[in-house]
């Protein structure tokens, strides 16, 4: 499936720090890879369990005028075989996504 199909907004390529919170561990450090409006891209040292809810702590002051926490599914992870996790995060814009 091509990203024109899959992604309902532009993601924007980024490498600044963020921090993921889970119910199993608080202040995962991560590398943001990118960012849209929708969801975000993130490297991280653990691996993360798909569609679990996790809140993101997204440091970049190039963008916000102070951090920006968002909650955030965790739609898909991969190893990728380095002792690093790439994951994509849905900040459940859309009603399929929606939060409770």
């Amino acid at each position: 499936m091509s990203n024109l199909i899959r992604r309902a907004c532009q993601r924007f390529p980024i490498e600044s720090s963020a921090e993921l919170d889970t119910p199993k561990a608080k202040g995962i450090v991560t590398i943001l890879t990118d960012v849209s409006a929708g969801g975000a891209g993130v490297v991280a040292n653990v691996p993360l369990e798909t569609m679990e809810k996790v809140e993101v702590l997204i440091k970049s002051c190039f963008l916000f005028e102070s951090c920006l926490r968002k909650k955030a599914r965790v739609v898909w992870c991969r190893d990728l075989g380095t002792g690093l996790w790439q994951a994509g995060l849905d900040f459940g814009i859309d009603k399929l996504t929606a939060f409770a």
